[in-house]
């Protein structure tokens, strides 16, 4: 699967060793919307317009564990009076979707630091809760939270048609 929590900053190192149009302007708007009440950012281009260069940009400026100065020196960010408070200073979790054989219905994360644990849950109709969980297992969706620290969960919930009733199964990852 690969690593998603923190993965670094080869992947906009790569980028920046071919031809590159500097974008990094966004991260002066995620920047500038991180604390705010306007903290959701959605950047949307169509097909073939940069959004894989955007999101290893992102994930190379803010990801900790890394050591991005060096890339970004001389782009746009790095003029921007918020780039050195924000360099490098938080956990990311980064998911390419095109990389996964299927995906778990709902995955929840709690706030860094928080004791509760995440959870991977699969929703089933008609069948066993534990045929949910092995279904997670057998696909393991929860290698996109490799590199969490914290427990993870797994919840199987059926809905049985006929009888309208709901079935859950909590099991550890």
């Amino acid at each position: 699967m690969g690593m998603y929590v923190n993965p670094g900053n080869a992947g906009f190192a790569g980028i920046l060793s071919g031809e590159y149009v500097d974008k990094t302007g966004l991260i002066a708007l995620v920047n500038a919307a991180i604390g705010t009440p306007n903290k959701l950012v959605c950047s949307t281009r169509p097909r073939r317009f940069g959004k894989t260069f955007a999101a290893e940009s992102l994930v190379a400026y803010y990801t900790c564990g890394a050591d991005s100065r060096s890339l970004f020196e001389g782009l746009d960010i790095s003029r921007d009076p918020s780039f050195e408070k924000h360099l490098n200073a938080y956990n990311v979790i980064h998911l390419d979707m095109t990389a996964f054989r299927g995906a778990a219905d709902v995955v929840y994360l709690p706030r860094w630091g928080d004791p509760a644990p995440a959870l991977v849950v699969e929703l089933k109709w008609d069948r066993s809760p534990e045929a949910a969980i092995a279904q997670v297992r057998d696909r393991d969706y929860p290698a996109v939270l490799r590199g969490w620290g914290g427990p993870i969960l797994l919840v199987g919930i059926t809905y049985e048609r006929k009888s309208k009733r709901h079935v859950c199964r909590i099991e550890e990852a």
